[in-house]
């Protein structure tokens, strides 16, 4: 088991700050560190290790997706873009990763950010991965159609998201697509507040 597994969060904090002052290179210890402070909702820290393990690696694309979601938290969503076409260059099938990046590009407050027609490409590539067995695929599929003003397609495809999501342990799920839906029949789009 590892010291997080633990509990042992400071301990394994101190441990990869050793690796990282052993070998500053070391991809791994800034990755694990990253995601310690991800954890903690210390996302400035997070972004540093995060960027300090892609300078050592830029291959690591579960990296570049973990950056890309810091980032968009931070409101810096032109910089996650650019790390979700980064990470999609090395992993194109990276679910979580294709998700979160059509999620982004569909629902963002900021319309300079939303491009529907590639939001709705990546969310099918997602509802394609998942064999249109993923509530979350499908409802980010849902919402990209909807951002692109295809309003009947985001109703269906948001209560074939609803069906899956009824019959999994997440009740939060279906209750968030059940109010998305009610915007799509009402033929308003989704935007993240």
């Amino acid at each position: 088991m590892t010291l997080e597994a633990l509990d042992r969060n400071d301990e394994a904090v101190s441990r990869y700050h050793e690796a990282i002052r052993l070998d500053s290179s070391y991809a791994p210890a800034h990755n694990a560190l990253a995601n310690v402070w991800y954890r903690r909702r210390e996302l400035e820290a997070a972004i540093a290790e995060y960027r300090a393990a892609l300078q050592s690696d830029e291959t690591l694309a579960v990296t570049h997706c973990s950056l890309a979601r810091a980032l968009t938290e931070t409101n810096r969503p032109m910089e996650a873009v650019g790390e979700y076409r980064a990470a999609l260059r090395v992993a194109a099938e990276l679910l979580p990763c294709v998700i979160n990046f059509a999620w982004l590009l569909s629902a963002h407050r900021d319309a300079a950010i939303r491009h529907p027609a590639e939001a709705i490409q990546l969310a099918e590539r997602a509802v394609a991965l998942t064999e249109r067995a993923n509530a979350d695929a499908l409802d980010v599929l849902a919402a990209a159609y909807a951002s692109d003003g295809r309003f009947d397609a985001a109703v269906a495809t948001a209560s074939e998201a609803l069906r899956i999501a009824d019959r999994a342990p997440n009740p939060r799920l279906a209750d968030d697509i059940r109010d998305r839906l009610a915007l799509y029949r009402r033929r308003t789009a989704f935007v993240v507040p």
